[in-house]
């Protein structure tokens, strides 16, 4: 899956994808959803750069000086669940969603 992900392009993909998985991708990572395609697609790679600075940001410190809340709402805002998972759970979550992302 690492070496395959690494095929696509954020900008390619998103570019690509019809209205209803814009939406839907919109929902996961909790961005509104309405306006037109253009709008959405602005937003979505507005996220995923955010997304991208964090992560750098995440990958430099360490996921062991995160606190259980900063754990949650990391996870969270990449769209895997977050509310009621272990603590390790969520650190595995994040590690992998790291490495798919930036390795």
């Amino acid at each position: 899956l690492k070496s395959f992900s690494k095929l696509f392009s954020d900008n390619i993909t998103i570019d690509n994808v019809p209205r209803s998985y814009l939406v839907a991708i919109c929902q996961l990572l909790s961005i509104p959803t309405w306006g037109p395609d253009g709008a959405l697609r602005y937003a979505l790679r507005g996220k995923l750069r955010e997304l991208k600075k964090d992560d750098l940001v995440i990958r430099l410190e360490g996921l062991d000086t995160l606190t259980p809340q900063e754990l949650q709402t990391a996870n969270a805002d990449r769209g895997m669940r977050a509310v009621g998972v272990p603590i390790p759970r969520l650190k595995l979550q994040l590690d992998q969603w790291l490495k798919l992302r930036l390795d």
